[in-house]
């Protein structure tokens, strides 16, 4: 667990954070840098989302187009079947 304290210097601008082994200094400039890569892997992280996304409704559109030609083709096949017993009826006489 972090705990952040301010060393009693308040003209010194670091900040101290306790972990397991003890004391580690963090200068503010360190501070601002971490900061800065937080902002941008969470920009990251929202450029991903929104990709994911796309892909997501691009993945739809094409399952459904997909799904709409294999109905086409199982109602063709159908039809042809039909039409194929109908036509070996008429040949047998019946």
């Amino acid at each position: 667990m972090l705990d952040w304290i301010q060393p009693d210097d308040s003209a010194i601008l670091e900040e101290w954070v306790r972990v397991e082994g003890g004391l580690v200094n963090i200068s503010q400039f360190a501070l601002a840098e971490m900061q800065e890569e937080l902002d941008s892997i969470s920009t990251i992280g929202e450029l991903l989302r929104g990709d994911r996304d796309k892909a997501m409704a691009t993945f739809r559109a094409y399952d459904q187009k997909a799904h709409q030609l294999l109905q086409l083709l199982s109602t063709v096949v159908k039809a042809m079947d039909a039409m194929r017993s109908l036509g070996a009826a008429s040949r047998s006489g019946l």
